[in-house]
């Protein structure tokens, strides 16, 4: 058997040569091999659930054929990821599967749970129209796994070859799409003309799917269509949409627009109740932003932290947005803890196959308003990477491009399909990819001008970092608003904290209740960012009563009521 799958290699088909996203090939021997078990197989159902801080969704598969291992009827498949509630997590490195799904899934049994043995490369994707079988590097076709599994791998094939019909004459009919120009996740709207639909909503719309290059489909949530009559469908383009044909499909019946469809660039969703929603960026870290805590051992390796550092250079300096590096930090636990963690992934920690992982945490406050909370990016650790700005050998993954992709689905951007752009889903070893290119830069503007609104609640406005300090990654921006003062009343000390975007000539005085100047307390240069003073009001010898404080600088003055209370 072992000689008779080397044979076959041959036979085999890469669709990629690199890196998709940050994973990076391996051999379908090694697949076949590590798995413990390999089912054809359709997904019946999904649901999510939380467990120690993450959130796992668990996707039931009804078994056509086992290929490998015990045969079961019924296999609950655990991936990373979900929404439970508000709530919701997004994993860069799987692939997306929805309820009808179909394919070969290879999968390992760890204690009594079924999983993904490599992510994305673990799942071939069944295509209706080549009757093939996908993962974002590898086609089978149903010779390829007759000769793998012997006949009885080839009956989920055989079983699906008459359902759905491909037909381009037939009912339904797609004549053409419009605009062949779109965006995905953005909630732009493309119009397919055609006729044979029904005339009622009963059919799915897919797309090319921009994980593996278009070798497979992926369909759009029926949320996403707007408008479903006999001769026109009107449909928001899913953040899973990739440039390609366009389906629809029809009482079992399937047509293919002529027509390809031309998706620039595409926005991060998050999904709840079997609707998509558009994520922004907030201040979540009451700087601006969001603070990377860069883990000790990641922080060790000079040559990976500076090739991160210029990754995060770029990102700031092109969009303005506000991914600042905080505290190093040892904490390893990758979970919901408000901590933007990024750390080189311990060992077996990261499946096979992955060079890096994103994991983005989102939060929702009101109805359709979801925003992003924190991410953590786990990197492999390996002898795998380039570090060197100056050279690449064929050999290596440049480590500064995968964190620039990387980086780009922290601030939301999805994948797309185009070689030259940094989402798209796969760079080979030996290439580099280090500069944001402009579907990408137009993607992330117009997600950084959404999040410098106030949402609807949560967190406020998301504040943009300014081209004098982007290259400083240490720098935050902070707002000049409203300080804090504590404790109020006061019998001695009162703190005084407030934010300054860069440093500047203020001041700050006490007033009695008739606005008579009773103390100036400071007069000087406030620094960039924090400012926090403790003032012993007893040193100045006032009487109990209600005193104003006047904080003045940026040509802004802010009063606050305090009440001394003296002993």
């Amino acid at each position: 058997m072992k000689k008779q799958i080397f044979l076959l290699l041959i036979l085999i088909i890469n669709v990629g040569i690199g890196v998709a996203g940050s994973l990076y090939p391996i051999a379908l021997t090694e697949l076949i091999h590590s798995a413990d078990v390999i089912v054809d197989a359709s997904i019946e159902s999904k649901t999510c659930f939380k467990q120690d801080g993450f959130i796992y969704t668990d996707y039931t598969l009804h078994v056509v054929s086992t290929l490998k291992g015990e045969k079961e009827t019924f296999i609950h498949l655990l991936v990373e990821g979900g929404t439970v509630g508000e709530f919701s997590i997004v994993s860069s490195a799987e692939t997306k599967l929805e309820s009808g799904d179909e394919g070969i899934f290879m999968m390992n049994k760890i204690n009594g749970n079924y999983i993904l043995h490599a992510h994305a490369q673990s799942v071939f994707l069944y295509h209706f129209e080549t009757k093939a079988y996908y993962n974002p590097f590898v086609e089978i076709k149903k010779n390829d796994l007759e000769k793998l599994f012997g006949k009885s791998g080839i009956t989920g094939a055989q079983s699906r070859s008459s359902k759905p019909v491909v037909s381009p004459t037939g009912n339904p009919l797609v004549m053409s799409i419009s605009p062949l120009s779109i965006t995905a996740g953005t909630e732009s709207i493309l119009t397919i003309v055609g006729s044979g639909f029904g005339s009622a909503q009963t059919g799915k719309v897919f797309f090319a799917n921009p994980d593996d290059a278009g070798s497979t489909y992926v369909s759009a949530l029926s949320t996403k269509i707007q408008t479903w009559t006999d001769t026109k469908i009107t449909i928001a383009v899913p953040a899973q949409a990739g440039s390609g044909n366009v389906w629809v499909q029809q009482n079992g019946v399937i047509s293919k627009s002529v027509q390809k469809l031309d998706i620039s660039y595409a926005r991060s969703n998050a999904e709840s109740n079997n609707y998509q929603f558009k994520v922004t960026l907030v201040n979540q870290n009451q700087a601006g932003g969001y603070g990377l805590n860069i883990n000790h051992s990641f922080l060790a390796n000079d040559s990976a932290y500076q090739a991160y550092s210029r990754a995060l250079q770029s990102w700031r300096c092109r969009t303005g947005v506000n991914f600042t590096i905080g505290d190093s930090t040892d904490i390893t636990a990758r979970t919901n803890d408000n901590v933007s963690l990024v750390r080189f992934a311990n060992k077996n920690e990261l499946k096979q196959g992955v060079l890096g992982i994103t994991y983005s945490y989102y939060s929702s406050c009101s109805s359709g308003y979801w925003y992003l909370t924190e991410f953590d990016m786990l990197f492999l650790d390996t002898s795998l990477w380039n570090f060197d700005p100056m050279s690449l050998p064929s050999s290596k993954f440049d480590f500064e491009s995968v964190v620039l992709h990387e980086m780009g689905h922290a601030h939301q951007l999805s994948h797309v399909i185009n070689p030259s752009n940094i989402m798209h889903y796969s760079i080979a070893a030996g290439s580099n990819k280090r500069s944001i290119d402009t579907f990408s830069f137009d993607c992330a503007s117009s997600i950084i001008n959404e999040s410098k609104k106030n949402g609807l609640c949560g967190p406020s406005a998301h504040q943009t970092i300014d081209s004098d300090h982007c290259n400083d990654i240490s720098f935050a921006y902070y707002n000049f608003e409203s300080p804090s003062t504590y404790p109020n009343p006061s019998e001695d000390i009162l703190h005084i904290n407030f934010n300054m975007p860069s440093e500047s000539l203020g001041s700050i005085e006490l007033y009695d209740v008739m606005g008579q100047t009773t103390r100036q307390l400071f007069s000087q240069n406030f620094a960039a960012g924090r400012n926090s003073y403790s003032i012993d009001l007893r040193n100045y010898y006032l009487h109990t009563g209600v005193y104003l404080l006047k904080i003045a600088a940026f040509n802004k003055t802010f009063m606050k009521k305090i009440i001394y209370l003296k002993k």
